[in-house]
């Protein structure tokens, strides 16, 4: 696939994302499709009715026929303010001390909606690793899993001014396509995919976008995609380099290392 330029309005001026050579899973929809969810999301947080969506089983039967399909339906939307006061209470209960002990407030993580931090090469590698660790869940049993991933350092896009980072993941026995982050420009946001399943959700959960900020010594952003939220940070600990990401339901910790490095 080549290269492609989307162009859409945005909290203030155009937005102007580059995507290129994605690497895709079964759930990828398509060039087109992704940029009008991305636009979707920024649309949404702007209003400050962001909905979340559900895929749900629908069957429906006529005379002899009878069929079944996946369809996405709002579970419920969120202000900005519940969805950051979720999230920073779910960081500060599970993820604050992994952290050195940095706590967050909701109104930082509102904040960077209307004033997110601008993001380039620098900050992205920031994030470059061998991140080692699990996702708990905080839902059903608790169950944690191994999430182990390589964020690799950013690289210029094929637009002037744009970067991107590309995540590959070790995701035994799901789908396991990789991921990647881009930003630049004079945008305001950063965007990215992640398909995390391989059941085809229609794009609403590989298509991400991010608002970036900084808090006691730790660069986050907090992730929106069509079906969830996450606000995720990263700062070095000690000697190490630690990650941390807050779910609705449920949290992640890791620690980062040299790709040379096994987890």
């Amino acid at each position: 696939m080549g290269s492609s330029l989307l162009c859409a309005a945005v909290l203030t001026g155009a937005l102007f994302l580059t995507v290129f050579n994605p690497t895709t899973a079964d759930v990828w929809p398509g060039r087109n499709t992704f940029d009008e969810i991305c636009l979707e999301i920024i649309n949404d947080a702007a209003s400050n009715h962001i909905p979340f969506r559900r895929l749900v089983k629908t069957c429906s039967s006529w005379w002899w026929w009878h069929g079944c399909s996946n369809q996405l339906q709002i579970h419920e939307t969120v202000s900005r303010f519940s969805l950051c006061d979720r999230l920073v209470r779910q960081h500060n209960t599970h993820n604050q001390a992994f952290l050195g002990w940095t706590s967050l407030a909701t109104f930082q993580c509102e904040a960077a909606f209307s004033s997110p931090a601008r993001y380039g090469q620098a900050e992205w590698n920031n994030w470059s690793g061998r991140h080692c660790g699990t996702w708990t869940s905080t839902v059903g049993g608790g169950e944690s899993f191994n999430d182990e991933a390589y964020w690799s350092t950013a690289v210029p896009a094929a637009n002037f001014g744009f970067y991107r980072q590309d995540v590959t993941f070790d995701r035994s026995g799901t789908c396991c396509d990789d991921a990647w982050n881009e930003s630049g420009g004079n945008e305001v946001v950063v965007w990215g995919w992640d398909p995390k399943e391989a059941t085809n959700h229609f794009g609403y959960q590989g298509c991400h976008v991010g608002y970036p900020f900084n808090a006691g010594g730790a660069d986050c952003i907090v992730w929106l995609t069509g079906e969830e939220a996450f606000l995720e940070c990263v700062k070095t600990v000690g000697s190490t380099k630690r990650r941390t990401s807050a779910g609705f339901s449920g949290y992640g910790q890791w620690t980062l290392q040299s790709r040379s490095v096994p987890c």
